[in-house]
Parts: structure tokens; C-alpha cells; sequence
């Protein structure tokens, strides 16, 4: 069955834009809402880009089962294409590609820890003091799921029509020595709310930290290999 929507099941805006980006003018619905599910705890003793694939993993599952129970037909959707619509909303799973995603910072001293979102001001401020003058991974984990076929190793799971084709990659980062100044700065922006690492790279932290190595999609959310798999299947339908 041919494609006619894309869920990205999650909360982040910049996730959300970079979605939009990549399918800008394609005739397709769009809808972009968190899962419903609560994201489940994992244990210890797993490396940061092992833990960042097994969410997105449970995130994908969570998002099938959303899909079966009709989330599909309580979402949002917008039409992407620059005419009017082609076609109607989606009303059956096997039209709709959800999206699922985590993106993880490891802990500079340590490769089974990971900085996750800041809770308050003060825990940002924690983080981004540890991250200050130093070099740290970011690991993104990205899964495509619903459509009936993938290639290569990116196929992961697939039974009854049901598949996920899931993307890792990591970057690397480096901060410059954050004064008292920059830390205010960084904080007063607001731009540390919801990101994993307290930053943004495509924000204010921009200007005090780079990309060392990698790409910077990875940082910003997503596995760049799956927005290509994205547009591929998008185009590939005419």
C-alpha cells in the first residue's frame, strides 16, 4: 500500500523541523505528536550508544501498538504538498511511516553514563559545567516503522508487514571553557529545556561549542542515515 502519512512520534520541535525539511514539498500528511507511552527505565551496565538503540527499540514497538489501537486517527495532520491535498488523511497503519527517536550525551569520564534532559536550571547548569572545556560523545538512534520491505542491515524486525529499519550514529563535541558569562547566557536562553546535554547545538551553545567529528544531525536528534531511507521511500511511491 502506498505511503500518505508520516507520524513523527515525538515531542522534540527540533526533530520535527528537520522532518519537515526533508519531506518540503512532497505530497504527504504529516502529524507530529509524542507517544503515549511511557519511556521504560533500563538497567545498568550497557554503554550510552547501546542504551540510546535499546529505547528506540521500545520506542518503536510502543508506537506500533499506538498505530493498531487507532492513534492514527486522532492525530493531527497536515498536508506537506504545495497543491491541495491528492489524497485523503490516513486512515489504515499500512499508509502511515512513524518515526521514533532518542538522542543520548555520554558523560565525558564515562561511557555507561549519559546526560539526559536537565530537570531544572540548576541540574543544566550542572551538566553543562561538566561538559565545559571538554570533548564528548552524542549518540542518536532513529527508527522508520511500518513499511513492508528495507535493505541492507538496517532491518531489524520484521513479521506480518511489520518491519523497523533502525539508524545509529554518533558525533563528537567540543565545548569551550564556559565563564560565568557564557553559562548565564546559555541558561537565560532557555534553549537547555527538553535537550538532552542541557544544549542545542543549532543554538545558543552553538557559538561556544563544534563539532569535532560526525554529523551534526546527530546531535540535533536524529540518525542522518534514516532521513535519507525517509525521503527515499517518499520518492520512491510515484
Amino acid at each position: 500500500m502506498a505511503i500518505s502519512g508520516v507520524w513523527l512520534a515525538s515531542a522534540s520541535s527540533r526533530r520535527e523541523t528537520l522532518i519537515r525539511q526533508c519531506l518540503a514539498g512532497c505530497e504527504i500528511w504529516f502529524a507530529a505528536a509524542p507517544l503515549l507511552t511511557e519511556e521504560k527505565a533500563l538497567g545498568s551496565g550497557l554503554e550510552v550508544r547501546e542504551k540510546v538503540a535499546l529505547i528506540a527499540d521500545e520506542k518503536a514497538v510502543a508506537a506500533r501498538i499506538e498505530l493498531n489501537l487507532g492513534r492514527h486517527l486522532k492525530l493531527d495532520w497536515q498536508w506537506l504538498g504545495d497543491e491541495k491535498p491528492a489524497f485523503g488523511k490516513p486512515t489504515v497503519v499500512e499508509s502511515i511511516i512513524a518515526i521514533v527517536a532518542d538522542t543520548l550525551v555520554v558523560d565525558p569520564d564515562d561511557p555507561f553514563i549519559a546526560l539526559g534532559q536537565p530537570e531544572d536550571e540548576l541540574s543544566a547548569a550542572s551538566i553543562l559545567l561538566r561538559l565545559s572545556g571538554r570533548r564528548h560523545a552524542v549518540w542518536s538512534a532513529t527508527v522508520l516503522v511500518g513499511f513492508s520491505d528495507s535493505s541492507g542491515d538496517s532491518l531489524v524486525g520484521q513479521s506480518k508487514g511489520y518491519s523497523r529499519a533502525k539508524y545509529c550514529a554518533g558525533a563528537l563535541v567540543e565545548f569551550d571553557e564556559l565563564g560565568e558569562a557564557m553559562l548565564a547566557e546559555l541558561l537565560s536562553s532557555g534553549k537547555w529545556r527538553g535537550k538532552a546535554g542541557a544544549y542545542d547545538l543549532a543554538g545558543a551553545a552553538g557559538k561556544h561549542a563544534r563539532l569535532v567529528e560526525g554529523d551534526e544531525l546527530s546531535v540535533l536528534g536524529l540518525a542522518p542515515e534514516a532521513l535519507a531511507e525517509l525521503s527515499q521511500r517518499i520518492n520512491a511511491r510515484s
